[in-house]
């Protein structure tokens, strides 16, 4: 290892589908620039090494590849009773790998291609603090059925893919979300990212990742785009929300990039606004309600419709009674909870945020921006559509409302911008909210001039990767074995590993 320069940790996230291939040949170039060896890891090819069945997966040229290997993944750890047991194998090779960095004397920078769960993203968080970076590639979905359709027909050596889409849609909505507790999860790992960027364009994959590898580097003449700080100040406002649920956050601007208003999912309280902490006779939800409002009301709903339905004689007589059905420690729960009912918009009293941007701006919204850390809900939409807004950028990249359901004369969901007279909702792309203020603030010990007024210039090559928090190299190294030996040791007593290797 350099004794200078640290050694660098990058995570690549995205759907089945998407060409992280690239991102990752950027992601290398890119690197090279700043004087930075890539080397890159294959997480499913990392099971090869194990013991049969693990290892026993087609290779990539099989039509049951995609399948084949999700299992072996899902099984590893599920054996394990690991979610991050994938992450595990790629942080052991890294220190297999390191041994013959450090003889060299390379500054080495590796690429984890692909991580799959938030379990994964928290690991390598944990064991590597600030020189761990994810990265995030957004798809839109019939791109990445087309995509993969035609890897499938192209596996047959056929030239048409039109029969391989069925396939590729199902591989996909697995990929992104499996109901197993130990299966693929790439809808909740995707918005944990330090950088978000789309792959319809190379030039843009490429520009996007040089960027950031500059900002990471100390290139301080680089700023924020409208973009960046229009969801930076969407992130912002989001931590004021005390909404059982979850946490949202939007932000307006207009042509110009200034900000007309913001807006978070919070109890709205009498002569306008939300509550604020602190404010007299506060009325939030957290302070009455011992379960989420919404939940209860969606379960009163279910179990009135299975009362009725058992009354008309319609259902068997072991279907469980409105209690049981309303039990959350019951084992039917999970399934229960998955039902389309429960996507069904809230009960709760919050106002949503991108209500609450509106509402706030009043009639300064024709033609604006909404930044919204979440796609929005089919309520909050149509409040979109007669408050003229033109463009909406988030960062959740898979709808779960019914907006394209419902207003498809006025919303257009990944369509090239400017090709749509309809509202244009765009995934965000671009540095991450979470990681805004620590990338683009100039340390102390940075200075744009010199005392004579020169202007400084960024050289690549002599750069140091701008960390945000502090940073211990041998306190990485030490969390690195101790999780190392305690998975080896899991691994041999599963019989997944050998002892010898």
């Amino acid at each position: 290892m350099n004794e200078t320069y640290p050694e660098l940790v990058f995570g690549l996230v995205g759907a089945i589908g998407t060409d992280l291939a690239q991102v990752e040949d950027a992601l290398r170039n890119s690197l090279t620039a700043v004087g930075y060896v890539a080397v890159p890891i294959k997480l499913s090819d990392l099971m090869r090494e194990l013991n049969p069945p693990w290892s026993n997966f087609p290779g990539r040229g099989d039509p049951e590849y995609y399948g084949k290997a999700m299992d072996a993944g899902n099984n590893l750890r599920e054996a394990l009773q690991d979610a991050g047991a994938m992450v595990k194998l790629a942080i052991s090779s890294i220190r297999r790998r390191r041994d013959k960095a450090a003889e060299e004397g390379l500054k080495v920078a590796y690429i984890l291609n692909s991580l799959k769960r938030t379990e994964e993203i928290e690991c390598l968080r944990e064991i590597y603090g600030p020189s761990a970076f994810i990265i995030s590639a957004y798809s839109p979905r019939e791109s990445r059925v087309a995509r993969l359709a035609m890897r499938l027909a192209e596996q047959q050596h056929e030239n048409q893919s039109a029969g391989y889409r069925g396939e590729a849609e199902k591989l996909i909505s697995r990929d992104e979300k499996e109901k197993s507790k130990f299966g693929q999860g790439v809808r909740k790992a995707y918005p944990l990212a330090d950088l978000f960027l789309g792959t319809a364009s190379r030039a843009n994959v490429i520009t996007s990742v040089e960027r950031f590898i500059q900002v990471l580097f100390g290139n301080f003449w680089k700023t924020p785009t409208r973009d960046e700080e229009g969801m930076a100040l969407a992130h912002l406002a989001s931590m004021r929300s005390a909404s059982p649920a979850r946490q949202v956050g939007a932000a307006i601007t207009d042509d110009c990039g200034r900000v007309v208003s913001i807006g978070t999912n919070e109890v709205a309280k009498a002569q306008g606004g939300q509550y604020w902490e602190g404010d007299a006779g506060d009325q939030r939800d957290f302070l009455f309600e011992d379960r989420d409002q919404s939940d209860k009301m969606r379960w009163n709903l279910l179990a009135d419709v299975v009362d009725r339905l058992r009354k008309l004689n319609r259902l068997s007589g072991d279907c469980p009674t409105n209690s049981q059905l309303f039990d959350s420690d019951s084992s039917d729960y999970d399934a229960l909870r998955e039902a389309q009912l429960f996507d069904t918009i809230d009960f709760v009293r919050c106002v949503h945020a991108e209500a609450s941007a509106l509402f706030s701006a009043g009639l300064a919204t024709r033609g604006a921006t909404l930044y919204v850390t979440d796609f929005p809900c089919h309520e909050c939409a149509r409040h979109i559509v007669i408050s003229g807004i033109k463009r909406v950028v988030y960062i959740e990249p898979y709808p779960k409302s019914l907006v394209t359901v419902l207003y498809h004369d006025s919303i257009s969901v990944d369509a090239d911008e400017g090709s749509d007279h309809r509202i244009q909702f765009i995934p965000f792309s671009g540095i991450a909210p979470s990681v805004y203020g620590q990338l683009f603030r100039v340390p102390s010990n940075r200075k744009r001039k010199a005392e004579d007024g020169k202007i400084t210039k960024w050289e690549p090559l002599s750069s140091f990767p701008h960390f945000f928090a502090a940073y211990s190299e041998q306190a990485a190294r030490r969390a690195e074995s101790v999780l190392i030996l305690e998975s080896n040791q899991k691994l041999i007593e599963k019989g997944i590993l050998n002892d010898k290797d």
